[in-house]
């Protein structure tokens, strides 16, 4: 009798053993959040902050999960979920997203990409921008034509400060990129909002979680959703991006037909 009990005993062992980790213990969700300021950056002290890294943390208190959640460039971001070491991010939705992650929760936060043009300028549409040399942040792809457009001369850069830091010195007729990052830049440098036109907006997109395929669980999916659902809808991932940047001016549609 004691020797069938010994041999239960030992092959439920060995059957626990053999089921994977995340069937007995919940390993934290990996949470990894755009490093590029303003929505992640490490302050003066090289504390994380930003307005997707601060509302990412509300995110997970509010559902109550456990998650490791860090600062990582874009590029390894999407490296990562195509791999499986990064569970969850926020990225803007749309159809390469979600050909990386599954969107799970809408933040109703809409980010735009638009042209900006200096004050003074003679410009102010995008056909003014034909023959003419513009700065574009690399990386931007705005669903637009100008993405293809052979007629304006495109000059990347590396990133939103060194775009508006050359529409202000004048070295390029307009800047076009990320215009929450181009405003951001402009609060930081004490550059007025004054000094540009109401920006032309290219595209408009929502922030959205988006998570790995089969990267988390159902009771998690649905705790993510709600918890969004009510920081949302309480104003709280509204004054997190207050606190960072002033609210956006009013914008020109700057669509064209296909």
């Amino acid at each position: 009798m004691k020797r069938t009990h010994s041999y239960l005993t030992s092959l439920l062992l060995l059957t626990l053993l053999a089921l994977p980790q995340s069937s007995w213990a919940e390993e934290p969700l990996r949470f990894h959040t755009l490093e590029l300021p303003p929505f992640g950056y490490l302050d003066e002290t090289g504390t994380p902050r930003g307005i997707l890294f601060d509302i990412t943390d509300a995110l997970i208190k509010e559902a109550d999960i456990d998650a490791n959640h860090r600062l990582l460039p874009m590029a390894r971001i999407i490296r990562q979920l195509s791999i499986g070491k990064t569970d969850c991010t926020i990225v803007t939705r749309s159809p390469y997203s979600e050909s990386l992650g599954e969107p799970v929760a809408d933040l109703k936060s809409p980010v735009h990409g638009a042209i900006l043009f200096p004050k003074k300028s003679a410009s102010s549409s995008y056909d003014d921008l034909k023959g003419q040399t513009i700065a574009v942040v690399r990386g931007s792809h705005f669903n637009h034509p100008l993405d293809q457009d052979t007629e304006i001369n495109k000059t990347w850069v590396d990133n939103d400060r060194l775009a508006v830091l050359m529409l202000m010195a004048n070295r390029v007729a307009a800047i076009a990129g990320p215009l929450e990052g181009f405003l951001y830049i402009m609060q930081k440098e004490g550059i007025s909002r004054e000094a540009i036109k109401d920006p032309l907006i290219l595209v408009k997109r929502d922030f959205w979680i988006h998570c790995a395929p089969g990267a988390i669980t159902k009771p998690v999916k649905e705790a993510l959703l709600k918890s969004t659902e009510r920081l949302a809808s309480d104003g709280t991932i509204q004054r997190i991006w207050d606190a960072y940047l002033k609210r956006t001016p009013k914008g020109r549609d700057g669509k064209k037909p296909d």
